[in-house]
């Protein structure tokens, strides 16, 4: 009887042991189901307005951003990639208040809609200031940032018909502009 005690464990440990193997299958197949749901979800978001983003003296230098905005509490998505840019080098972007990219100083200052209140609500930056992105070994950085003070519409505080520039950085501060597009609705 002990004999047949210890097949029997054997065999509720084997079957235990399948039994899980089935439900981690299950599981895996179902994540890897929602992850590519998701991906067709985030696949079809439209930007509300875009920026076909170009170098001023390095025609390497391109990209695509995209502004999704769902609602006014949550502000805007700004979302996309460059690619050309310096391998491993710190870019800092910015919201600047002209939409022109005719020479690097065309755009204008940064976008800033509330001035006197930036320091209030932004610790003391600009509404268009956004934050800094790294260039990968292949020279693409991706961007991905929510701008809770920025909108799409036509309000005061849209970046429609504003311009997007790409700044090199030293030291963490922004230098010489290197690229820019500018910011128009998507029809």
């Amino acid at each position: 009887m002990r004999k047949n005690m210890r097949t029997d464990s054997h065999y509720f440990k084997f079957f235990t042991c399948v039994t899980c193997l089935i439900f981690i299958v299950i599981f895996a197949v179902s994540s890897q189901a929602l992850g590519r749901r998701a991906a067709k979800e985030g696949a079809k978001m439209v930007p509300n307005a875009a920026a076909n983003i170009k170098g001023f003296d390095n025609e390497n230098i391109h990209g695509l951003i995209g502004f999704y905005e769902k609602s006014h509490e949550h502000g805007v998505l700004i979302m996309g990639e460059l690619t050309g840019l310096e391998p491993n080098e710190i870019y800092a972007m910015h919201i600047h208040e002209i939409g022109s990219c005719e020479s690097p100083k065309a755009p204008g200052e940064h976008f800033d809609p509330v001035k006197d209140k930036a320091a209030e609500h932004n610790h003391g930056h600009a509404a268009g200031d956004l934050p800094n992105v790294k260039a990968g070994d292949n020279g693409n950085a991706a961007v991905n940032y929510t701008a809770k003070e920025l909108r799409t519409d036509d309000s005061n505080l849209s970046v429609i018909d504003r311009s997007i520039v790409i700044h090199k950085t030293k030291n963490g501060k922004p230098t010489e502009p290197v690229a820019c597009g500018v910011i128009q609705h998507v029809h």
